[in-house]
């Protein structure tokens, strides 16, 4: 009996020792990331769409460093109901550290699968950047729903 309970704060204390020697701290500083957006240059779509179908719009924006991945995109609704904003988003790993700036930003590709819902039109807001005031550029796409 006495064993067993010799055994059992032996093995309570091992385990505190090793819980308590790695904290979400060090896992912080070792891999720190962030959100931010690629300006969105140009997008590949038709003139008009059709209500309840699904597109595959091919997009490009800039990369403008080694340390940027291209998570996806961001959609959400506008002003109107029939506007549409869309952000190119990319996760970025230790900026301080291991990022390095291209001399040139750096094209890419990536499809955006979009779900027409309407039966009039959509206004589509592709982000490109901010202009000197902080405000939001957009592409602008008007696009018609038959």
């Amino acid at each position: 009996m006495r064993v067993k309970i010799l055994k059992n704060i032996f093995l309570f204390c091992l385990l505190s020792i090793v819980l308590s020697s790695c904290t979400m701290d060090d896992y912080r500083n070792e891999m720190s990331f962030t959100y931010k957006l690629n300006s969105i240059k140009e997008v590949s779509m038709p003139d008009t769409l059709l209500s309840g179908e699904i597109y595959s719009f091919r997009v490009q924006f800039e990369n403008p460093a080694d340390c940027y991945e291209f998570e996806g995109f961001h959609i959400e609704e506008g002003k109107n109901s029939n506007e549409r904003l869309i952000t190119a988003v990319s996760t970025v790993i230790n900026e301080q550290q291991i990022c390095s700036v291209y001399s040139t930003p750096k094209k890419e590709f990536a499809v955006l699968e979009f779900d027409v819902r309407r039966k009039d039109n959509y206004v589509l807001k592709f982000w490109q950047g901010t202009d000197d005031k902080g405000q939001p550029i957009y592409l602008t796409k008007r696009i018609e729903i038959r």
